[in-house]
């Protein structure tokens, strides 16, 4: 294939496809919000540091931000067993501001959240003022030996990048988070626009361990790939497959 997410992803495969000419695109970026940030620092730092870590994310103003949107009551999420065409609304008004993507229309969201066999995911209508402004696809993790929290994975969304568009979406995922009981959120996503309003939301920054890489050929031919507004989410990757 002429475009690739490297998953799993070593220095060595790096130095691989940089040898082959591919060249990288962009990172997947990954943020998180923490609901519980006790339990996310916890036996992670020096006994006491933890709680000091937790106090100063727990207290941030973006932070609070974030949690007070969530509450807003003008915002619910509706669960959705499959879409019909009502999401390629928000498709069309969401590829508008975005230089390159895979297509988000409701053919391609039953394809890979609802048909796929052994796949859990998800998939939610976030409504404002009894409006569809959104759709998202969530994912939940219980604690395991790398992870000693309940994690939510944000997995995708379409909607209009309009800001304050974005933080009603934002604020419904937060809300629906807290109504599930997880300690954090996870968000592995690349899009100037969202990355934006999720840190203004209290979303922090981690380091990125996967990339998007193309080959030399379709650079060759689509130059402005390279400097493209690209939109990329978890799940544009298939690392997340059934065991």
């Amino acid at each position: 294939m002429p475009m690739a997410l490297s998953l799993g992803q070593t220095a060595e495969v790096r130095r691989i496809l940089d040898s082959l000419g591919w060249k990288r695109i962009c990172p997947l970026k990954i943020h998180m919000f923490m609901n519980r940030p006790q339990k996310v620092f916890k036996g992670k730092l020096p006994m006491g540091a933890d709680w000091i870590a937790a106090g100063y994310f727990g207290s941030s103003a973006s932070r609070r931000s974030g949690l007070q949107g969530s509450k807003n009551p003008k915002i619910c999420l509706r669960k959705v067993k499959r879409f019909d065409s009502t999401p390629d609304g928000l498709w069309s008004q969401m590829r508008q501001a975005i230089g390159c993507s895979a297509v988000r229309d409701s053919s391609y969201l039953n394809w890979k959240y609802i048909e796929q066999p052994g796949q859990c995911f998800d998939c939610w209508e976030v409504m404002h003022c009894d409006k569809l402004i959104g759709v998202i696809v969530t994912k939940t993790e219980e604690p395991s030996k790398a992870y000693s929290y309940r994690r939510l994975h944000w997995v995708d969304l379409v909607c209009s990048l309009e800001p304050d568009v974005v933080d009603l979406v934002i604020h419904g995922c937060i809300a629906k988070s807290t109504e599930l009981g997880v300690d954090a959120i996870s968000v592995q996503l690349t899009n100037e626009t969202i990355e934006r309003r999720l840190i203004a939301k209290g979303f922090v920054s981690r380091p990125e361990t996967r990339y998007l890489y193309a080959s030399k050929g379709l650079i060759d031919s689509i130059p402005h790939l390279l400097s493209s507004n690209w939109l990329v989410t978890q799940g544009d990757s298939d690392i997340d497959r059934p065991q």
